[in-house]
């Protein structure tokens, strides 16, 4: 039985065996770097946020709902444009699921 296989290999297949069995059996670390752009505040330009104004929000309000489930900054989630709430409820998902803990830059 093949070693990784639910691993998708796709380039350079020695180093990255060589990696996996490194890691192998150490504790995962979620790291999110936060920012945001002038550019994000177009409207119809970008998916960041439904409100232009609280776009400089929306980095701490998705770090805030990884950390405590909730926003503190703003009343709900972030959500774009066509009301699409943030991927941050998915990685919170994921993160609290697998017991990963958060580190943010």
């Amino acid at each position: 039985m093949e070693r990784y296989r639910d691993i998708l290999i796709d380039h350079c297949e020695v180093k990255a065996k060589n990696f996996l069995s490194k890691i192998e059996r150490q504790e995962p670390l979620f790291i999110c770097t936060i920012g945001n752009t002038e550019t994000a505040k177009i409207p119809e330009i970008s998916a960041a946020g439904k409100y232009p104004e609280v776009t400089d929000y929306t980095p701490a309000a998705d770090v805030e709902l990884l950390f405590y489930g909730e926003c503190k900054c703003i009343d709900g989630v972030p959500v774009t444009p066509d009301g699409i709430p943030t991927p941050a409820l998915i990685t919170r998902s994921a993160l609290t699921l697998a017991d990963i803990p958060v580190f943010v830059v």
